[in-house]
């Protein structure tokens, strides 16, 4: 079987009777042209082309095979035209918005997956990031049309709860201690030279994590606080420090292997995060949106 590409080439060079021009329409260089044209002689052990000065013309052979050429490459741009023409036009949008307390580049890898999902399909998307009340005044107005929240939301529809294991996240790894049990945090993150760093009380995964660490009457050590989740898990990467969050916050960096998790299966305690649409909604988005961000809360 001959090389398609050294047909094009030769369809290129016979239609502008010059390898310089047929060279500068291909993006090559003239020698590397004048080379594919020798190598394709040889592989069908026809002369095609006859060199006449600067000329390029073609001998009798080389004139029938354009001929067949000519009409392969017109066929292939009519096949061309017609899946073009056949692709879907019809643009599909999902607009999302956002709590406060729900770290922004998790979103963001939610939406990157169902774009993967859908390659076939022209969806844009809007993400906004709004008070609590705003979003929920925004999705009964119908400008969007779905809320992730960790707050619930009695006027609207529910499309699906997740219940996201929390464990201890560490930019260090331990081979030698994985602690499965909470009195093992302390001697962790000693072994691995972190203090903690947390979340503000004045949110919900704060209160959870200083309930919890009340509750176990654990006293550690604490590097840094802040309200901003992408900047708890931007510092926990830099190595600041470890952090107790959801793993479907850090799901993508414990596979590239940027971050490691401590802690049993089920999670120190579980965060809950909602999922809510318009109670008119019929976007086909939501229950893959619910999907994608199910297979990130789960611990595995």
């Amino acid at each position: 079987m001959f090389n398609l590409h050294h047909l094009r080439y030769f369809y290129i060079c016979a239609q502008t009777g010059s390898i310089t021009k047929a060279a500068e329409t291909l993006g090559m260089s003239q020698p590397s042209l004048s080379m594919q044209m020798k190598q394709f002689e040889k592989q069908i052990g026809i002369q095609i082309l006859a060199r006449s000065g600067r000329a390029l013309e073609l001998t009798q052979q080389g004139r029938e095979l354009f001929a067949l050429s000519a009409r392969f490459f017109e066929n292939i741009g009519e096949i061309e035209r017609y899946i073009k023409k056949s692709e879907p036009t019809e643009e599909f949008e999902l607009r999302i918005g956002v709590g406060e307390e729900v770290e922004r580049p998790f979103v963001a890898d939610v939406l990157g997956k169902l774009v993967k999902a859908h390659r076939n399909k022209r969806l844009s998307s809007i993400i906004i990031s709004k008070p609590h009340n705003e979003l929920v005044k925004l999705l009964s107005m119908g400008e969007l049309d779905v809320i992730v929240s960790n707050h619930k939301v009695s006027q609207a529809r529910l499309v699906a709860q997740f219940k996201i294991p929390v464990v201890l996240v560490s930019a260090v790894q331990s081979q030698d201690l994985r602690p499965q049990t909470i009195s093992q945090i302390p001697g962790l993150l000693k072994a691995i030279g972190q203090n903690l760093i947390l979340p503000m009380t004045s949110m919900i995964l704060g209160k959870e994590t200083h309930g919890f660490l009340k509750s176990q009457n654990m006293k550690v050590p604490t590097s840094l606080q802040s309200n901003i989740l992408a900047c708890i898990v931007r510092a926990v990467e830099e190595g600041v420090g470890a952090a107790f969050l959801p793993i479907a916050y850090v799901k993508d960096h414990t596979k590239r292997g940027t971050l490691t998790y401590y802690g049993p299966k089920a999670g120190y305690w579980q965060h809950i995060i909602y999922l809510y649409s318009d109670k008119q909604s019929t976007n086909e988005f939501l229950g893959d949106v619910a999907k994608i961000i199910n297979d990130l809360s789960a611990l595995t």
